[in-house]
């Protein structure tokens, strides 16, 4: 279990609090209190940064809090005990959650095609050179370590080919980089744009060799969303309206003003985000999962993880039951 005296008096310890700003219109005058967690501070939150920052939640008549739980199994302990009920969570730790027993359902599309690109050493010229290399990767099992290995293998890299290092986060395999003791590592912005400016080379993204993925979404604990259906249809509404906002072209520099507002970015790579995260779609643009992407990142999971040994049936844990009503209601 995950006790409600953890999360209140352990905040500095396990959470980075995200400020709510002052919405553009007027608040109810009670709204209700919901906690929403997050895997870190990335570009793949930006519809929730535009949500908070534009008031869309008070208008709902929430209260929103961001809150960031940088280990997996404090976002799933959370929501089993309800503290944090609802979560953005990436789509293979989600099917991992449900086939353990967490009462999870996923709700929602959030960042369908992944950021991640593979950086190396300046040595590197083309995808053999990495025959023999050091590379690091995340947890064995987990979706970085099953993309890389996905990536390897359609340009003719086996893993035995590779010696694989496995880092807890995205920081310590680009440092592992940055001072040579490895070759290369997938990496997503910020790190990459660091990596690069000081003359390592991408290989490319993740999904210019592995097609029609589904990364991260919305998932709720189900037995809150049914006693709060409302509630979610609400969440789900917000989301709606911010994606639909963020995809607007006419808002680019103010949703380019939110998330430098929440992630220190270069203004350059601030420019080079917007393009990727939204001109090229690599968010969500209405929400909705596809529940092809959804096998197929799990089928990479399955093919190259660890733990996860077969893909639950999407529609045992994909409800968009909440979405539906949310978009049948949002002008």
């Amino acid at each position: 279990m995950f006790p409600r005296f953890l999360v209140t008096t352990c905040v500095g310890i396990i959470f980075s609090w995200v400020a709510t700003s002052a919405p553009l219109m007027a608040a109810p005058a009670k709204l209700t209190n919901l906690r929403v967690g997050l895997p870190s501070q990335l570009s793949s939150n930006w519809p929730l940064y535009t949500a908070v920052k534009r008031g869309l939640f008070q208008e709902e008549g929430l209260s929103v809090e961001l809150i960031v739980l940088r280990r997996s199994t404090l976002q799933i302990q959370a929501m089993i005990s309800e503290d944090i009920p609802l979560s953005q969570f990436s789509v293979d730790g989600a099917a991992r959650a449900f086939t353990a027993g967490a009462p999870i359902r996923f709700i929602g599309s959030a960042q369908q095609k992944p950021a991640f690109r593979l950086i190396v050493d300046k040595e590197v010229k083309r995808w053999g050179d990495l025959k023999g290399k050091f590379l690091a990767t995340g947890a064995p099992g987990g979706i970085t370590y099953s993309m890389l290995l996905a990536m390897l293998d359609a340009n003719g890299i086996k893993k035995d080919d590779v010696k694989l290092l496995s880092m807890g986060t995205s920081n310590d395999r680009s440092q592992a980089l940055m001072a040579r003791r490895v070759q290369g590592t997938l990496l997503s912005a910020p790190d990459d744009f660091a990596l690069l400016d000081e003359g390592f080379v991408s290989l490319g993204f993740v999904g210019e060799f592995v097609k029609e993925l589904e990364y991260n979404g919305y998932i709720v604990n189900d037995n809150w969303a049914k006693r709060n259906r409302e509630i979610t249809i609400s969440f789900m509404r917000v989301m709606v309206k911010a994606t639909r906002w963020l995809h607007n072209p006419a808002n680019k520099d103010d949703a380019i003003k939110i998330l430098a507002g929440y992630i220190p970015f270069k203004p350059k790579w601030l420019e080079s985000v917007y393009e990727m995260a939204i001109q090229n779609k690599m968010l969500s643009s209405d929400c909705r999962p596809a529940p092809k992407g959804i096998e197929n990142t799990l089928e990479l999971s399955v093919k190259y993880g660890i733990g996860l040994t077969s893909i639950p049936a999407v529609n045992t844990w994909l409800d968009l039951s909440y979405l539906d009503s949310a978009m049948a209601s949002t002008k």
